[in-house]
């Protein structure tokens, strides 16, 4: 199981569902307010090691 996964919605941004590893369950459902992937990538590897405040 992956520890987030990005989807794009429909206004064209990219939003994050980070994933609880030990449940499955979503923990964090957020916009990135970018819509480019690369940087959405970029913020959920931040948010995930604790860099970037969710």
């Amino acid at each position: 199981m992956r520890p987030y996964y990005i989807t794009k919605r429909a206004n064209g941004y990219y939003g994050i569902r980070l994933i609880d590893q030990k449940t499955g369950l979503i923990t964090c459902d957020r916009n990135t307010h970018t819509k480019d992937r690369g940087v959405a990538e970029s913020i959920a590897v931040g948010w995930m090691e604790g860099r970037v405040k969710p």
